[in-house]
């Protein structure tokens, strides 16, 4: 629920605000920063992020950080959206040629589901500076006190902590021996058969476990149908990822996991419990 506007004196910092966003199937609750503290936020991990960006694998799409210009000053600057969704699906189209099946699987809450502390601990793991750490862990405390869940949906910075932490998540995939892509947390993942699927998502939900986080469960399906396989392979994308998948007979629901329907963002958006693109130069 949205938080409430605690100080009213002028000069004051204003407490991060939860406001609704309308979306297919509900609301979506981004945060509004005051804006002292959307600059700090992005200064604070603009200075690390240059190391997340080197902890990332190359199958990680949304929220790259841009290293040159201002990035390299620690001036935080993300890849434009648009040129990521073109990699993605250039990328997507070639991973599904040849595979026996594809796994799509989706992040509950994503955003909410990565406390302070989480956030922390993964920072410190990749080598960043511990003071720098500090800054970035106690804005977050910050906003946590003012009603905003794990990490603000909507501030860039977010976005980049976020691909900080699943890289996690990344690692399960590729140990499981498949291939993937990651777009915020949706990942495409491009397997042997309906078995080895199986292999890789029993092994990336024991990884979101120990993380406290878990999958969208109706938004977690196998596509093992040569036909439909041959579909992604020529349109690969997104939107691909609705239509075409809707199909009973293209999407096969794995066993203890609810839901006839693959759901995964239409709209190419990057940020968390969100699917609509943000403004400049890429989304959080």
């Amino acid at each position: 629920m949205p938080s409430g506007d605690r100080s009213t004196e002028p000069g004051a910092r204003a407490p991060a605000r939860l406001y609704p966003s309308a979306r297919s199937g509900g609301v979506r609750w981004l945060t509004r920063l005051d804006p002292a503290d959307e600059a700090a936020y992005r200064a604070a991990v603009g200075r690390l992020a240059a190391r997340i960006e080197l902890s990332l694998g190359p199958q990680v799409v949304a929220n790259r950080v841009v290293l040159t210009g201002p990035s390299a000053r620690g001036d935080l600057r993300l890849e434009p959206w648009r040129a990521a969704r073109r990699r993605f699906l250039r990328e997507a189209r070639a991973g599904a040629v040849g595979a026996g099946a594809l796994l799509f699987a989706d992040v509950r809450r994503c955003y909410a589901s990565i406390p302070p502390a989480r956030v922390g601990e993964r920072l410190r793991a990749i080598g960043c500076p511990t003071r720098d750490v500090a800054s970035v862990v106690g804005l977050l405390g910050r906003f946590e006190s003012d009603g905003v869940p794990g990490l603000p949906v909507g501030p860039e910075p977010s976005a980049v902590l976020a691909n900080a932490v699943l890289a996690l998540a990344d690692r399960a995939v590729t140990a499981a021996g498949a291939r993937h892509l990651r777009w915020v947390d949706d990942f495409a993942v491009f397997v042997r058969d309906p078995a080895h699927a199986r292999r890789v998502l029993a092994d990336l939900a024991a990884c979101l476990e120990t993380m406290g986080m878990g999958l969208a469960e109706e938004k977690t399906q196998v596509v093992s149908d040569p036909g439909a396989i041959a579909s992604y392979a020529r349109r690969m994308g997104m939107s691909c990822l609705v239509r075409p998948y809707n199909r009973p007979s293209d999407a096969n629901a794995l066993p203890g996991f609810r839901g006839s329907d693959a759901v995964v963002s239409p709209g190419g958006g990057v940020a968390a419990d969100r699917r609509t693109p943000r403004a400049a130069g890429g989304d959080g």
